[in-house]
C-alpha cells in the first residue's frame, strides 16, 4: 500500500480545472465513509498516507462525477471512453492535468490560468529568514567579467545570448549543514501553461544538498557566472539553507549520505511538503530564501537549449 506520487499537486490541479463544491473535508468522508476522513484525506493528499485499492477507485470516482457535472455544464453528453481510472493517479502533475483536460474537453482559459498559478504556488515554500538575509541574483554580460549595475526596482531581466547568472546568499553569520537549490519557471508570460512542458522544463535544480563556498557572511551557490538556458519565462529561485543535521534527515533523510542530485517530481514535491513543515516545527533550523529573475528569448528557442547548462 504505497502512496500516490505528489497527488496534492494534481488534487489542485483537478479543483482549479474542474472543481467540486463541496469542501475537502465533506469529499473526504465521501472517500473514507467515517469522520476521520479528512484527517485520512490531509495525509492521503501530502503523502503520509498509504493509499488502498478500494480508496483510489472511491478518488477517481469523486473525479469522474465532477467531470460529468461539468461536461453537463458546457453541453457536452457523458463520454465513457474519457473517464479516469485510477492507473491515471500514477502519472505525471502535467500529464495528469493533460489526462483531465482531455477528459472535461472544455476547459476556459481562467479555469487553466487558475490551475498554472496554483502549480507555481505550491512548489514555492514560504519565506523565512531573519532581516539580514537576502538572496542576489546577479547578472554579468558576456564580454564582462563583473556584474551590470542593475535597478533594484523589479526582477533582473537576462538575454540567453548576451548575459550569464549568479545567485548568492546574503547575511548567513553560520556554516550551513546542507543547503538546496531549485528554480520554478513560470511560463505564463510565454503563453503557455505548466503541463504543456516537461516538468524538468519547469522545475530546475542544483544538485543538492550541497557545500556552498562561504566569504565573510555571503554563500556562493555557483562557482561562477553560468550560463542562461534559453527558455523564456519568469524563473523563481528557493534556496534553503540548512543549519541542523537533525533537519537535514526531516527534509530529505538521504540528504546527508547520498551525492547531491536533481530531485525527481515526487521527491520535489515531498521536499517542498517538509519544507513548510520544518519551517514551522524547528524555525531557528532552516532559511528560506527566494530570488526572481526573467529570461527573454523565443519560445522556439526553449526547444534547443543546452540540457548542460545552468538557470542561470
Amino acid at each position: 500500500m504505497s502512496s500516490i506520487p505528489s497527488l496534492y499537486l494534481k488534487w489542485r490541479v483537478f479543483r482549479a480545472l474542474v472543481g467540486d463544491a463541496r469542501s475537502d473535508a465533506e469529499i473526504a468522508r465521501t472517500v473514507f465513509h467515517d469522520d476521520d476522513g479528512p484527517v485520512k484525506f490531509t495525509k492521503l493528499l501530502y503523502g503520509d498516507y498509504g493509499c488502498r485499492a478500494e480508496i483510489a477507485t472511491e478518488f477517481v470516482d469523486v473525479i469522474n462525477r465532477c467531470v460529468v457535472a461539468h461536461r453537463n455544464a458546457h453541453g457536452l453528453p457523458p463520454d465513457p471512453s474519457k473517464a479516469l481510472n485510477t492507473s491515471d493517479l500514477a502519472r505525471s502533475t502535467c500529464a495528469f492535468a493533460q489526462r483531465l483536460i482531455d477528459a472535461a474537453e472544455s476547459v476556459s482559459a481562467g479555469r487553466c490560468e487558475d490551475a498554472h498559478g496554483h502549480l507555481v504556488s505550491e512548489l514555492l515554500p514560504a519565506i523565512r529568514n531573519d532581516e539580514t538575509q537576502s538572496m542576489t541574483i546577479e547578472r554579468f554580460s558576456l564580454d564582462r567579467s563583473f556584474p551590470a549595475l542593475l535597478p533594484d526596482d523589479g526582477p533582473v531581466v537576462f538575454l540567453p545570448d548576451r548575459h550569464s547568472g549568479q545567485f548568492s546568499i546574503q547575511g548567513i553569520r553560520q556554516s550551513p549543514v546542507a543547503t538546496y537549490v531549485f528554480v520554478v519557471r513560470d511560463t505564463m508570460s510565454a503563453g503557455r501553461f505548466f503541463w504543456e512542458q516537461r516538468w524538468a522544463d519547469n522545475v530546475l535544480w542544483l544538485p543538492s544538498p550541497f557545500a556552498p563556498e562561504q566569504k565573510g557572511d555571503t554563500l556562493l551557490l555557483m562557482p561562477g557566472p553560468q550560463p542562461v538556458l534559453a527558455m523564456p519565462g519568469r524563473f523563481v529561485a528557493t534556496a534553503v539553507v540548512v543549519f541542523d543535521g537533525a533537519a537535514v534527515e526531516s527534509l530529505d533523510p538521504s540528504g546527508l549520505t547520498s551525492a547531491p542530485r536533481r530531485l525527481d517530481e515526487d521527491e520535489t514535491a515531498r521536499f517542498v511538503t517538509r519544507v513548510r513543515r520544518l519551517a514551522k516545527r524547528m524555525p531557528q533550523s532552516v532559511s528560506v530564501l527566494r530570488g526572481e529573475y526573467i529570461v527573454e528569448g523565443s519560445s522556439a528557442d526553449a526547444a534547443c537549449h543546452d540540457p548542460n547548462a545552468l538557470s542561470p
